[in-house]
């Protein structure tokens, strides 16, 4: 209850006058002072729509970081643990929370906790530079994979590829389809001659999506041979399939997968084609990419949008009005997503990539 307690007095931060680091009566002050009473009589939404109507002129970091701080309140003390951790992993790397960072020592060390909840709090620690993290990574990678190779798979991909290579080499060495298609999926993107070399030692043995992905990793790393086939297969392919040989072919610079990814923007599956945003956001069709990657911020599904959100972060654009809206999201997740989205702008040191 003390930990909660103190997580929350930090996370809010000291008062907003000292935070913004002016004197009493200087406009900046005086705008603190005005989404202060905002936020007290109608809550994060009408400080959101206040800080609006303060920011015409232009962005102002200091009561951005505020609001932001504001919006992931709730969540920090929510009895899910998966959002109250949630908040944690997803703000660390930004606000170094002491609070926080407590927290997720706690859940990387704790053996009964979810593996997802300890990798992704073992690599949010290693964004902020904890030292601890680097040693338990390798652990926690190893037991995840072990015990539930599928589910450990997908979280694999943001562990350095020294440590996630030869779990993701001995899935695909497994009898089980699902834990080979799972370890080729994150192989195949997986960038280094390690992953490259684990591919090609078994790509004749598989089937299926499995064989799909892995032809699609080789391709992507430079096999002529696997490229062609790859596109050859395109007219063949569906769902997450098509997603992982057609993002091959584009980061091979092969335009035929940029042109099947650009086909996946206005497809039934909002998931995918997100993902197919996210791999075209900087280049040829980065102007439908974009505009697709915003639409989805009005989604009304809740996983698509903190999925919009994730990817606006992970680019490092700036927060827009938009994006700022989702600040008082009635899901807690795309909160703080919109929170990180903040936190990044207002970062004065951003965090290490994992």
């Amino acid at each position: 209850m003390l930990l909660r307690f103190t997580a929350l007095v930090l996370l809010v931060g000291a008062p907003a006058a000292l935070c913004a680091q002016e004197r009493p009566g200087t406009p900046q002050a005086q705008e603190m002072t005005m989404l202060e009473a905002a936020y007290r009589n109608g809550g994060i939404g009408t400080a959101v729509a206040t800080y609006e109507l303060l920011a015409r002129r232009g962005p102002d970091h200091v009561l951005l970081n505020q609001l932001a701080r504001w919006a992931v309140t709730a969540p920090s003390t929510s009895s899910d643990e998966v959002v109250r951790h949630g908040a944690c992993i997803a703000t660390l790397p930004y606000t170094r929370d002491k609070a926080c960072l407590a927290t997720l020592q706690a859940a990387m060390g704790d053996n009964n906790a979810p593996f997802a909840i300890r990798l992704m709090a073992v690599n949010a620690l290693r964004r902020a530079k904890d030292p601890f993290a680097e040693k338990a990574l390798a652990t926690i990678a190893r037991e995840a994979a072990a015990q539930n190779p599928i589910a450990a798979a997908p979280l694999l991909r943001e562990v350095d590829p020294s440590v996630s290579v030869p779990l993701l080499r001995a899935m695909l060495a497994s009898a089980d389809p699902q834990a080979q298609f799972a370890a080729a999926a994150v192989l195949s993107r997986t960038p280094g001659a390690a992953a490259r070399a684990a591919l090609a030692e078994r790509v004749d043995e598989l089937r299926g999506s499995a064989r799909i992905a892995a032809v699609a990793g080789l391709a992507a790393s430079g096999g002529a041979q696997q490229r062609e086939e790859t596109a050859a297969a395109l007219p063949l392919l569906g769902g997450f399939d098509l997603f992982l040989a057609a993002e091959a072919l584009q980061r091979a610079g092969d335009s035929r997968g940029t042109k099947a990814l650009t086909g996946l923007l206005g497809g039934d599956d909002e998931s995918l084609a997100l993902e197919a945003a996210d791999a075209l956001k900087d280049g040829v069709e980065k102007t439908r990419a974009r505009a697709a990657i915003r639409a989805a911020l009005a989604s009304k599904n809740p996983i698509i949008r903190a999925q919009a959100l994730k990817i606006w972060v992970e680019a490092g654009w700036p927060s827009d009005v938009e994006t700022r809206k989702r600040l008082a999201d009635a899901d807690p997740t795309v909160r703080i997503e919109a929170a990180s989205v903040v936190f990044r702008e207002t970062s004065a040191t951003p965090p290490r990539q994992p």
